[in-house]
């Protein structure tokens, strides 16, 4: 998601969520609280903040956040499972190694570096057009507890 700003975050985490509070930064000027508010945030601290004022808004923002990054996690993993698994299907080699590329990225920035080496392994089957079966059954039997959760 680095390619997304705050405002687009708390955007989308919105998407996935319809109450997910969030929390934004703001400069001084009084348009960009407003913008934070506007983007559906439940808050923003004025920049520069102390460590004493702003400590409490953070930790307060960052446990409101988990449940809905835990949420957006698993309708992405989700997604990418199942557009990696149709291009399997479909003899698409290229679809396979840009959702398993994807996979691993998701993976390796929540620190699961086990289902993280599981993507690799079959994007490097893929690029080489070798047989990836076996690795997706081991990746999917992983994956299950994910796949089966509901958001």
């Amino acid at each position: 998601m680095s390619h997304l700003d705050g405002y687009q975050l708390v955007g989308q985490l919105r998407n996935v969520r319809a109450k997910t509070p969030g929390e934004g930064g703001a400069s001084a000027l009084a348009e960009a609280g407003e913008r934070c508010l506007a983007g559906g945030m439940g808050g923003y601290l004025v920049k520069p903040a102390s460590q004493s004022t702003s400590a409490p808004s953070i930790l307060l923002a960052l446990n409101r956040l988990q449940s809905a990054m835990r949420d957006l996690f698993i309708l992405t993993a989700k997604e990418d499972w199942s557009a990696m698994t149709s291009s399997f299907t479909d003899r698409n080699a290229i679809g396979v190694i840009e959702h398993a590329h994807r996979l691993k990225g998701s993976f390796a920035t929540i620190g699961d570096m086990d289902a993280a080496h599981m993507c690799s392994d079959i994007e490097a089957h893929a690029q080489v057009g070798r047989q990836i079966d076996e690795q997706l059954n081991n990746l999917a039997q992983y994956l299950s507890p994910i796949l089966e959760v509901t958001s």
